[in-house]
């Protein structure tokens, strides 16, 4: 790896793309943050917004983070082997660090976390480490049309089965009241959430995460500058959002306004959207990182680096945000938006999530989240300040 293609030893492609798939991770969060999962649109540009979230946000980004967990665990084994230094200690640490966050994320800050997910599926990672790259190709795949058709049928049967009117009072007179209240209301929330996620998000992770794993491993990822396969992903791009964009205006207009219930030609849609996020999930990310490849020295790369390589803060920061805008104890915007300045508030919320990292980071090392995971994973205090301050100090 060139030198002059890293940030302290990491790939700032591979970073940039991280912290532009941030942006999609926070885009489809924010609705769940701004009200109940059963309210719809309410005029027309709403709608626009609404559709451009399920087209091109909504099961797509965390494909790219997932796989890109895989990929990272690789890298692990790499330098561990290197080193001559046993990983399981570490890698067993960190899984169990990162589901203590995601506890304590989920439980004041939003009950759809998904660091909880990625640590007890993160075990499997190790079990399957000297799996041969065939196997885990085929498990990989496997696993994913599995995935696909639980997130269709959990997208198609959601709005009637989560639709509840006398749940909802109860529901937004808690997150609009006190601190303690809305955390009681989202531990309450918390068990039918992480059955969702465990069903919708579970084995797509686990397949992005057997792909990451084999590709990284083998090094072949990521690609060679100029490799045909960009070509590719730049039709998978054109492909897949042509087709979720289309799938997701005919599930928006094949369901009932009030309750969100599918049509059967809804549910139809609504398949088509699911089996399309991979393709468009393939296409952007590497049509993505084919862009900072060739533009690691612009602006834009150097702060989506440095906001990747600090993700789980930024994770975590975009919860503090949304939940003071929406919540009670905050602004208490909760169920008074409708979709398009929720859309308009994830845009604003990932710009400054991007900033706030940047700006923390021209003094400190890390991230204050990926501090802390890496001081707890090893077993002892990592430094705090960059190099310059430092040097400065």
């Amino acid at each position: 790896m060139n030198s002059a293609h890293t940030i302290a030893g990491r790939d700032t492609a591979i970073d940039a793309l991280r912290g532009f798939a941030l942006l999609g991770i926070i885009v489809v969060n924010v609705p769940f943050f701004a009200g109940p999962m059963s309210q719809m649109p309410r005029t027309a540009i709403d709608t626009a917004a609404y559709w451009f979230s399920m087209a091109f946000g909504m099961g797509k980004f965390f494909l790219i983070f997932s796989f890109l967990f895989g990929f990272s665990f690789s890298l692990m084994l790499s330098r561990a082997a290197d080193e001559g230094r046993p990983i399981a200690p570490r890698f067993f640490r960190r899984l169990a660090v990162l589901f203590g966050f995601g506890t304590l994320h989920a439980v004041f800050l939003f009950f759809g976390d998904i660091l909880m997910l990625y640590a007890l599926l993160g075990a499997a990672l190790w079990f399957c480490r000297n799996t041969s790259r065939k196997t885990l190709l085929v498990a990989a795949a496997l696993a994913g049309i599995a995935g696909l058709l639980l997130q269709a049928a959990a997208m198609s049967i959601l709005p009637e089965a989560a639709y509840d009117f006398s749940a909802e009072p109860l529901r937004t007179a808690n997150y609009l009241g006190s601190f303690s209240q809305a955390t009681a209301q989202r531990v309450a929330d918390l068990p039918d959430t992480l059955g969702f996620i465990l069903i919708f998000n579970g084995l797509p992770a686990l397949s992005m995460f057997l792909l990451g794993l084999a590709l990284g491993r083998d090094r072949a990822f990521p690609p060679q500058p100029g490799a045909r396969i960009f070509a590719v992903a730049r039709i998978c791009l054109v492909v897949g959002a042509l087709v979720s964009g289309l799938a997701s205006w005919f599930a928006i207009h094949g369901s009932d306004r009030v309750t969100g219930v599918l049509t059967e030609n809804g549910v139809l849609a609504m398949f088509a959207v699911v089996l399309s996020g991979p393709v468009l999930s393939f296409g952007l990310a590497l049509t993505v990182l084919d862009h900072f490849n060739r533009n690691r020295d612009g602006r834009l790369a150097q702060w989506l680096a440095k906001a990747g390589a600090s993700s789980l803060t930024g994770y975590v920061l975009h919860s503090f945000l949304l939940a003071t805008l929406f919540c009670g104890w905050g602004f208490g915007f909760y169920e008074s938006l409708g979709a398009a300045p929720v859309l308009a508030i994830g845009f604003a919320t990932w710009i400054a999530v991007v900033i706030a990292i940047n700006l923390w980071r021209t003094t400190f090392r890390y991230g204050p989240d990926e501090w802390l995971l890496r001081s707890l994973t090893d077993l002892s205090w990592k430094p705090f300040l960059n190099a310059a301050a430092a040097q400065r100090k």
